[in-house]
């Protein structure tokens, strides 16, 4: 049988919080099969963009772009530190090859401030174009083709996905600041500190569970979302 949601009144949607950072993997992982979510279930997802503080605890490096090799002088990890970051990415490319057709995931170049990518989607969401942002986003951040850290490439983004981007520097310094902070300042007192994590009335998810969300209906492996335009979202 088809999957039901819960119980609710007529006309009213319970809500799904979902908190991701784009410099996170797993993240990457979980954005497709969390809009599924919409489509199985009778839910409003709300997006909330989170910055993670990777090198607060995995240390940093940042690493060629082309070769791969870490750069001179920005190794500041551990030994410890470089097992956890290979064993984490050797985990995300497990279920990445669970795809159909598989998902090719490159470890970030450094430990991007992803700030203003969460700022933008703060603004896609409010013109109502953050699914089309999303789609643009994450892909091309993933395969290294994006500066996240860049307020022009982001708003080439937002163009891309149909935002009209008046205003939106002026958000950035202002407003989207502002939300992007209070968003932090409540994830950390919900006890958030990795992603994706989701968050269904008082019940909060575990984030790494969550991040490997897989799909074995045949009628949606036979018809990837998106898989026409972008094969990193065929299929999950």
């Amino acid at each position: 049988p088809a999957p039901s949601a819960a119980v609710t009144p007529a006309g009213s949607r319970r809500r799904v919080e979902v908190y991701v950072d784009l410099k996170s993997p797993y993240a990457f992982l979980a954005i497709e099969p969390t809009y599924a979510l919409q489509e199985d279930f009778d839910v409003e997802l709300v997006w909330r963009p989170y910055v993670l503080d990777i090198a607060g605890f995995l240390g940093s490096a940042e690493v060629g772009a082309q070769d791969n090799k870490v750069r001179q002088g920005s190794n500041e990890r551990s030994p410890g530190q470089w097992r956890a970051v290979k064993y984490a990415y050797a985990n995300v490319r497990r279920y990445a090859a669970e795809r159909q057709p598989p998902l090719t995931v490159y470890g970030t170049r450094k430990i991007w401030d992803t700030s203003l990518a969460g700022i933008a989607m703060l603004f896609a969401e409010r013109r109502g174009r953050l699914r089309d942002f999303q789609q643009r986003l994450w892909p091309s951040f993933w395969r290294r083709d994006l500066d996240a850290e860049d307020l022009g490439t982001l708003a080439a983004v937002l163009r891309a996905s149909g935002v009209d981007t008046a205003g939106f520097e002026e958000f950035v310094a202002g407003d989207g600041r502002r939300e992007l902070m209070e968003i932090q300042e409540e994830a950390t007192r919900r006890g958030i500190f990795g992603v994706p994590s989701y968050v269904f009335g008082s019940v909060l998810s575990a984030f790494v569970q969550a991040g490997c969300a897989t799909r074995t209906d045949p009628a949606i492996l036979a018809a990837p979302y998106l898989s026409a335009r972008n094969e990193l979202f065929a299929g999950f």
